[in-house]
């Protein structure tokens, strides 16, 4: 009789612990499947913001390229304006000379007189001459006049368009900086489950800002006639993940920042010593990116060479970067290549003495190499 109720009792705790099992079972596969689902999304998101580095650094290349073009512009406007002075003066010479040559006693006696009908036809030739020579005069100025005007208004459109292109250059830039810092909260939580609004409303704004670039950069370089973004270079997540080995990408390393090259590899500096790396003179706030896939051995003030940062990409390969005016990695952090680590100086008008240099050591086991047999001769520098 007392079986009974004992029986139902320990039937109910082993359907109870069965549930309990088939609950935290599928709640354990659930979550497993939530963390891969974001991690794979926060792969995806470090792939954007790549390609989303890489768009703003051909937007200073087209910066730069677009002052470049101003500046041969400002040059041919100087050149025809002195052009245009010495028409005019020569315009005003010839207007003297006639008035000269029309009021000379000489010239009245010369038409006067019967036997002098040679030195007559000669003076009337040259008053002709000089008449048509300052009509060629006057017309070649009207052209130049004309030539002159457009110039102006070229300029006057490339520097508008040049505002806008850096106007909208900083946006991005302040979004991305936005974005990033939430990318790496988002990457230091473990609420995984909550995450995912989050992360596609992460990934959407990152491809929006990837789009206002796209159409920022095409407007600047079709004035110029030249398009610098080629559209297979775009990342997508089918190549997000390039090869890992530095060795077998020879000589497809990325240039770290945009800029002209002022010092080369072993030569010698202004104290006599060679140089074991290379210097890149750069705009203003110009971004560095990592050359390559890697991990930040250091970042940060090392001595006197201020913020520096030492990337290590495997097979005894490292990068050093001197000269970043702002470092935006930490040690023991893993980049790809392109992702930004850093910022230049801002242009600061009181204070002369910032230098916009960056310079790059590449080492093979504590040696140091070219660089310049390593990097693309594509160049991402100009």
């Amino acid at each position: 009789m007392n079986d009974g109720p004992l029986c139902v009792s320990n039937n109910y705790k082993i359907s109870l612990l069965l549930f309990c099992f088939i609950f935290f079972f599928s709640s354990e596969n659930s979550y497993g499947s939530y963390k891969d689902n974001i991690a794979k999304t926060l792969l995806t998101i470090k792939a954007e913001l790549m390609h989303s580095r890489t768009q703003v650094q051909m937007h200073e290349a087209t910066i730069i390229k677009s002052k470049e073009f101003i500046q041969r512009l400002q040059k041919k406007e100087v050149n025809l304006e002195q052009g245009l002075n010495t028409l005019q003066d020569r315009q005003l010479h010839l207007k003297i000379t006639l008035q000269k040559i029309a009021t000379q006693p000489i010239f009245a006696s010369l038409i006067a007189r019967q036997g002098s009908l040679l030195s007559t036809a000669r003076s009337i030739n040259l008053i002709k001459f000089l008449t048509k020579e300052l009509e060629k005069n006057v017309n070649n100025e009207s052209m130049k006049l004309k030539v002159l005007t457009n110039l102006k208004d070229d300029i006057n459109l490339e520097w508008d368009l040049l505002e806008k292109t850096k106007a909208k250059l900083d946006n991005v830039n302040q979004k991305i900086a936005k974005l990033t810092n939430k990318r790496s909260l988002l990457g230091k939580n473990d609420n995984y489950i909550n995450l995912s609004k989050d992360l596609r409303n992460l990934l959407s704004d990152l491809r929006e800002v990837n789009i206002q670039k796209e159409k920022s950069i095409e407007s600047l370089t079709n004035l110029s006639g030249k398009n610098t973004y080629n559209k297979k270079d775009q990342i997508t997540e089918n190549n997000l993940i390039p090869s890992r080995s530095f060795r077998k990408n020879k000589p497809h390393i990325r240039y770290p920042v945009r800029g002209k090259i002022v010092a080369q590899f072993g030569k010698l500096d202004s104290v006599g010593l060679t140089t074991k790396g290379i210097t890149i003179r750069t705009r203003p706030s110009a971004n560095v990116t990592a050359s390559f896939d890697g991990k930040i051995l250091y970042a940060g003030l090392y001595r006197a060479y201020g913020k520096i940062i030492i990337i290590d990409h495997g097979e005894g390969f490292k990068t050093l970067l001197i000269g970043l005016g702002r470092i935006n990695v930490k040690t023991g952090q893993s980049v790809l290549s392109g992702e930004n680590v850093g910022k230049m100086d801002p242009f600061t008008p009181n204070d002369l003495k910032i230098n916009y240099k960056l310079y790059i050591e590449l080492r093979k086991h504590g040696k140091p190499i070219d660089p310049m047999a390593w990097l693309s001769p594509i160049r991402n520098a100009t």
